[in-house]
């Protein structure tokens, strides 16, 4: 079992140029990659998503590509007037949709032109497409042994939660024996203040408590009960991605347990359930973030 938590980092050398890759994930329903790239290395975005999906299966997974170029292995380039001229539009438009004032000027340009002549020292994203997808592997394969290892935590946790409403099952099975026979007595004690002598054989209270007896057994309830929380211990066993399983088998706890609160009279049975809901809904936020 793997928590959807995880980081990774791995670098390499080309042509005197150091990338490093960066790799965190975060807890999300489905699959959801983000590459951040310098510009002229976009069309590697593709790579690093087809290496993702081999293997991750939710999660927001974060990729950062960061490139380091050595001052002296700079080339001395001229910027592109034209692309400054696009990138000073871009911001006029952005300022004016904000609400921001903008004032181009020197230290604006010079900015603009030094990212430009980064870009320019660059390799050509064609030469770097074998190294970074090792990178971009040795990042993952960090990333995953940390969500492996928080997994494991995971696991234990909700292994001690479910095993503790095991036992709350158990009590409540105890709990709810006898509760005919003591509304039985009620129904009894009703009827003598009311001055009314029926016995205890009388067609009519036993059809009373025949029918309060039905109403509140949750027999069949508790046996769901004992089967999910079996379910659940199976799919902590199971290798893959378990996340949504164990979201289902907690739905399933969720309900039996409404039912049988519903059914029975018994305040301590009421308590019961709190407390095996209280635990259903720590394994729940635990669950959100299990791939």
């Amino acid at each position: 079992m793997k928590s959807m938590t995880g980081y990774g980092r791995s670098s390499f050398l080309c042509e005197n140029v150091e990338v490093s890759v960066e790799v965190s994930s975060v807890n999300k329903r489905n699959l959801e990659t983000v590459v951040s790239l310098p510009r002229d290395w976009q069309a590697l975005e593709r790579e690093i998503l087809t290496l993702t999906k081999e293997v991750v299966s939710r999660g927001r997974i974060n990729f950062s590509v960061k490139a380091r170029v050595d001052k002296a292995e700079r080339p001395e380039a001229s910027w592109d007037e034209k692309r400054l001229r696009d990138d000073l539009e871009q911001l006029r438009i952005f300022a004016e949709a904000e609400g921001i004032p903008y004032h181009p000027d020197a230290s604006l340009l010079c900015r603009l032109a030094s990212g430009q002549k980064f870009e320019q020292s660059l390799p050509d994203p064609t030469k770097m497409t074998e190294g970074l997808k090792q990178a971009a592997q040795e990042a993952l394969k960090a990333m995953i042994q940390t969500r492996i290892e928080e997994g494991k935590h995971l696991e234990a946790d909700i292994k001690a939660r479910n095993a503790e409403i095991t036992c709350l099952v158990n009590e409540l099975e105890v709990s709810s024996e006898g509760i005919s026979a003591l509304w039985r007595e009620k129904l009894l004690e009703r009827l003598r203040q009311a001055e009314l002598e029926l016995d205890a054989e009388d067609e009519r209270v036993l059809r009373e408590v025949a029918l309060f007896a039905e109403r509140c057994d949750v027999s069949e309830e508790l046996t769901r009960l004992r089967s999910h929380g079996e379910l659940m211990n199976q799919i902590l066993e199971e290798d893959g991605p378990v996340g949504r399983k164990l979201e289902f088998a907690l739905q399933e706890i969720s309900r039996e347990l409404n039912t049988v609160a519903s059914k029975s009279p018994s305040t301590e049975v009421k308590r019961l359930v709190i407390e095996a809901r209280a635990e259903c809904e720590k394994i729940r936020e635990q669950a959100l973030n299990v791939e």
